[in-house]
């Protein structure tokens, strides 16, 4: 999961040649985890929470095809299935504090993030593509040791300060080297693919 990523500026030039801040407790990261498996009825579709997000964005206003992103998130701030955040999403019923711990549990666990190995998830832009106002940012996700090239398409909208970028994109658990959450031999499992969503203040 999670993770991460991206903005855009509309400032003079001198400002945000200088890199603009993430503001973490204005911003928001999650990821949606969906049930899968024969005994899912009984299962529930999880919401992971990204917090403790850091970041910088650097963007010439003045080319609207140049900008410059990374975004970090701690293992240790995933936080699964909030009440605020299940009810934010849409998925029905909350989840108790001991089923909360387990998830994250099994989350942060050697068979999945493995998050005292690797304490770090990230995304570092490389390129920029602009379509139709849409900006398709390209990167690096880094996540449990394996990084791969993803491409997000984001949506920037210029603030008094900054800016404010949404966006989301999905990934697969497997392309990053572990297989997704199962159990009773796949009857209690969650799917391979990831969606993550991401709305940015810097």
């Amino acid at each position: 999961m999670l993770v991460l990523l991206m903005a855009c500026l509309a400032e003079p030039a001198a400002q945000a040649a200088e890199g603009m801040t993430l503001k973490g407790s204005e911003s928001r990261i999650f990821a949606l985890v969906y049930k899968a498996g024969a005994a899912s009825s009984v299962a529930h579709d999880h919401v992971i929470h990204a917090t403790g997000a850091s970041g910088s964005l650097v963007f010439d206003p003045s080319r609207g095809d140049t900008l410059g992103i990374k975004v970090s998130v701690p293992a240790s701030g995933l936080s699964p299935d909030e009440d605020a955040m299940r009810t934010l999403v849409g998925l029905p019923d909350l989840l108790t504090p001991t089923q909360r711990d387990e998830v994250k549990s099994h989350l942060l666990g050697e068979s999945q993030l493995a998050g005292d190995r690797f304490p770090t998830l990230s995304f570092q832009s490389t390129s920029v593509v602009v379509e139709d106002k849409t900006f398709l940012v390209t990167g690096d996700f880094s996540l449990r040791g394996v990084t791969q090239s993803i491409t997000v398409p984001l949506k920037v909208a210029p603030t008094e300060e900054g800016a404010r970028v949404k966006g989301r994109f999905s990934v697969l658990q497997s392309d990053y080297g572990y297989a997704p959450y199962s159990a009773l031999l796949g009857a209690l499992s969650v799917k391979d693919e990831v969606e993550v969503v991401v709305d940015l203040t810097f």
